[in-house]
C-alpha cells in the first residue's frame, strides 16, 4: 500500500505536473494578441484606474472579469527579471488541471498495475497535447486557471456517483463550477454538463436524483456569487448588464444594440454539426480558430464516446467504476454539445480536451481481458500518430530576453487623452503610463466611428470635448492607420510620432500628438 501511495499517487502526476512547468519555459514569455489587447489593461484598469474612467480601450474584452488576470498581474511585474521563473509561474495553473486529470482518471482506473499506469500516463498525455491547451500554457489566454476549479469539482462527483455521495461533497463539487464559471463565464457549459451527468447516471429514484441536484445547483450559485457576484455588480451599475457586452438581446442594455455579438466559428451546415471534430482532424483547417490548426484528438476521442458510452451507461450490471465511466462519458459529450452550439471555439474546448484521452481509456478497458499491455499500445500509437499530424497555433511568444516585458512608451502629460485609432491589440501600453493617463478605444470591435449608439457618443462627447492634450495610439507601419477616425473628430497629427519601444510586438506601436 505505501508503494502505491508514493509511486502512483504521488511521483507520476508530479511528474506529469513538473513537464507542464518545463514546457512553458521552452516556449518562452508570453506575447500573444490577448495579452497585449485586454489581459495585461484589464488587471491595472481594475487595480488603479476608478470606474470605466477609460472607454472601450480593450475593446469589447474591456468588460472581461479581471479576477483571473489579478494574480498573473501581480507576477509579470515581480517576476518580469526572471523570465523563466514567470513562465514556470504562469504554468501552475496547466499543471495543476493536468494533474487533476490524472486523479479524475484514477477514478475510472483505479487498478495499479503497471498496464494500468502506463495506459492513464498516456491517457493524460494524449490530451494534455492537443492543440486547445498545449500552445496556450503558460500564457494569458489559458482555461486552465478557472478550469481548474470545474475539473476539481468533477472529481469530487466522480469520488461517488451513487446514492452514498454526501451532500456536503455535492455542494463543494458545484462550488468548484460556480467559481470556474465566474472566472469565465465561457466555463458555463461545464456546470451545465456536469447537471445533466448528476440527472442520467446518479443510480438512485428520480426524487434522490433531484435532491442531489438541487444540493449541486446551490453550490454553483455560492460559488459563483461569491466570486463573481461584485464584478457582474459592478458593470451593472456601469453598463446595464452584468455581462456586458454579450448576450445583449437578453440583458437589454442601453449602450449598445439589443442583440448578441455575431459568432464566425459555429457549424455551418449539419453535416458539420453532426460530425464537426472531423473537419480539423486530418485537414489543415481555420472552422474552429483563428490560426490554422490540425488535431485529430477529439475526433478519436468522439468515436470512441460513440462506440462505448450508451453501452456503459445502459449496462444492466453497473459497478462504481462503470458509473464512474458513464458519468464521464456523458459529461464529455453535453459539454461538446454545449460548446459547439454556443463558441465552436477551439480554445474554450482546452479541459475537455484535457481528459478526451481518458474517453478512449473507458473505450478500451474490455481488451484488458486480452492482454494487459494492449490498452496501453493502442493508446501510443494513436499519441504518436496524433503528435505526427498534429498542427499548433502559434498565438505568439517572445524572444529570449533579460526581461520578460520591456515597455517604454514615449513620456506623456499626466492629463492627456490617447486614442487607439485602431482595433490593433494595444492597451496594454497604458499597465506601463501613469494611470491619469485616460485612454479611449474610438474604431474596433465593439465601436465604430458614427455608429449610433449610446456608447459610440459617449466617446464621441469625451473626445470632442476633451480639453487637455490630445494622442494617438496606432501601428507604426506604413501608410495612415487610423485616417478615417482623425477625419470623423477633425484631427490631424501634429509632427513626427514617438515609437512605443516593446518586446511584446517587436516595437510595432506609436504615439502621435493630435490637434483639432
Amino acid at each position: 500500500m505505501i508503494r502505491r501511495i508514493s509511486f502512483g499517487t504521488l511521483l507520476v502526476p508530479a511528474a506529469l505536473g513538473c513537464a507542464m512547468l518545463l514546457l512553458s519555459v521552452r516556449l518562452g514569455p508570453d506575447a500573444s494578441w490577448d495579452l497585449r489587447n485586454y489581459h495585461l489593461y484589464d488587471a491595472f484598469s481594475a487595480l488603479r484606474k476608478h470606474g470605466f474612467t477609460d472607454l472601450v480601450a480593450a475593446q469589447r474584452q474591456t468588460f472581461h472579469p479581471p479576477m483571473v488576470d489579478l494574480p498573473s498581474l501581480w507576477l509579470r511585474f515581480r517576476l518580469n527579471r526572471w523570465p523563466h521563473l514567470l513562465d514556470a509561474m504562469l504554468a501552475v495553473p496547466s499543471a495543476v488541471a493536468v494533474v487533476i486529470a490524472w486523479f479524475i482518471g484514477r477514478r475510472i482506473e483505479p487498478d495499479d498495475t503497471p498496464g494500468a499506469r502506463l495506459s492513464l500516463v498516456l491517457a493524460v498525455l494524449f490530451g494534455a497535447t492537443g492543440v486547445a491547451g498545449l500552445p496556450t500554457t503558460g500564457t494569458s489566454m489559458s482555461e486552465m486557471p478557472a478550469a481548474c476549479f470545474a475539473l476539481a469539482g468533477l472529481g469530487l462527483l466522480l469520488t461517488d456517483p451513487g446514492a452514498r455521495a454526501p451532500a456536503w461533497r455535492t455542494v463543494l463539487a458545484g462550488i468548484g463550477f460556480g467559481v470556474a464559471f465566474a472566472l469565465k463565464p465561457t466555463l458555463a457549459i461545464l456546470g451545465v454538463a456536469a447537471a445533466v451527468a448528476i440527472a442520467l447516471c446518479t443510480p438512485v429514484s428520480a426524487s434522490r436524483r433531484f435532491i442531489r441536484l438541487v444540493w449541486f445547483s446551490l453550490g454553483v450559485a455560492l460559488g459563483a456569487l461569491v466570486i463573481g457576484g461584485p464584478w457582474w455588480w459592478h458593470l451593472t451599475r456601469l453598463t446595464g448588464s452584468p455581462l456586458f457586452p454579450y448576450m445583449n438581446q437578453l440583458f437589454q442594455s442601453p449602450l449598445v444594440a439589443p442583440v448578441d455579438l455575431p459568432n464566425w466559428f459555429v457549424p455551418r451546415t449539419e453535416l458539420q454539426a453532426l460530425f464537426y471534430p472531423f473537419f480539423w482532424a486530418v485537414s489543415p483547417s481555420r472552422l474552429v480558430s483563428e490560426l490554422t490548426v490540425r488535431d485529430p484528438r477529439l475526433a478519436i476521442a468522439f468515436v470512441a464516446t460513440i462506440c462505448c458510452g450508451l453501452i456503459a451507461f445502459l449496462r444492466s450490471a453497473r459497478p462504481v467504476g462503470e458509473r464512474r465511466a458513464g458519468f464521464l462519458l456523458v459529461f464529455l459529450a453535453i459539454a461538446f454539445i454545449l460548446w459547439e452550439a454556443g463558441f465552436s471555439i477551439l480554445r474554450y474546448l482546452a479541459p475537455i480536451e484535457l481528459l478526451s484521452g481518458l474517453a478512449i481509456l473507458i473505450a478500451l478497458q474490455p481488451l484488458k481481458a486480452r492482454s494487459p499491455m494492449l490498452p496501453p499500445a493502442i493508446l501510443a500509437v494513436l499519441l504518436l500518430g496524433s503528435a505526427a499530424i498534429t498542427i499548433y497555433p502559434d498565438w505568439g511568444r517572445e524572444r529570449p530576453a533579460t526581461t520578460a516585458a520591456s515597455v517604454e512608451p514615449p513620456p506623456l502629460p499626466p492629463d492627456a487623452m490617447v486614442l487607439l485609432l485602431t482595433g490593433d491589440p494595444m492597451a496594454y501600453v497604458a499597465a506601463y503610463m501613469a494611470p491619469t493617463i485616460r485612454f479611449v478605444g474610438v474604431d474596433n470591435n465593439l465601436v465604430h466611428p458614427g455608429q449610433d449608439s449610446a456608447l459610440e457618443r459617449q466617446i464621441e462627447q469625451a473626445v470632442r470635448t476633451h480639453q487637455g492634450p490630445l494622442y494617438g495610439l496606432q501601428p507604426s507601419a506604413p501608410g495612415d492607420p487610423g485616417a478615417a477616425v482623425l477625419r470623423f473628430y477633425g484631427l490631424h497629427r501634429d509632427g513626427p510620432c514617438l515609437p512605443v519601444r516593446s518586446n511584446l510586438d517587436g516595437n510595432a506601436l506609436a504615439v502621435c500628438r493630435l490637434r483639432k
